[in-house]
């Protein structure tokens, strides 16, 4: 809690990413304006290049499922 609030204190618009793979009590986050969207990446299995592209804005994290090549009637 003591880092979060120095980043918010810090910086303006601030993106928290949560690397669990466990449920967690998010009630915090409405302590911390400065918090405009939270990530979860989930497991440690996860890629720090795909999490990368994902802050950057190269990829769109919204869930699909694998079949989204199927034509949409």
């Amino acid at each position: 809690a003591q880092l979060i609030g120095a980043v918010c204190n810090t910086f303006d618009h601030v993106i928290l990413v949560i690397r669990s793979g466990n449920c967690m009590d998010l009630s915090f986050l409405s302590d911390y304006d400065s918090i405009d969207a939270v990530l979860w990446a989930g497991d440690i299995n996860t890629s720090y290049a795909a999490l990368a592209a994902v802050l950057v804005g190269d990829v769109n994290p919204s869930g699909r499922t694998s079949f989204s090549s199927f034509p949409v009637a």
